[in-house]
């Protein structure tokens, strides 16, 4: 009796090691394309002053038309595809578009 046990504890052993053998491939993750969009835009943002950026930025709102009264929501789809968009961290843009509207 033994023995039997002796052997499947032996078989079992066995067994993990061919398991702990097998390499295991990560699987890649794409990257969302927003992230990536952000990513790049946070290097470019390093390269030029704030007050530059913010100008751009308030030009690109000027241009779109965005007033005061503007829902953020409509607003976001007319000026997210601007490349000038992402030239504020979200911080950035957030405390600028709050003093940048067209009257």
């Amino acid at each position: 009796m033994f023995r039997a046990q002796r052997e499947q504890e032996q078989k079992r052993a066995q067994e993990k090691e061919q398991k702990a053998k097998v390499p295991v491939v990560p699987v890649e993750k794409p990257i969302d394309p927003a992230v990536l969009a952000e990513m790049e835009a946070k290097k470019e943002r390093e390269k030029i002053p704030l007050e530059e950026r913010v100008r751009k930025f308030r030009e690109m709102l000027e241009e779109k038309g965005v007033t005061g009264g503007s829902a953020w929501e409509k607003t976001l789809s007319t000026i997210v595809f601007d490349d000038r968009y992402l030239i504020l961290s979200a911080t950035e843009r957030k405390a600028v578009s709050c003093w940048s509207v067209v009257p």
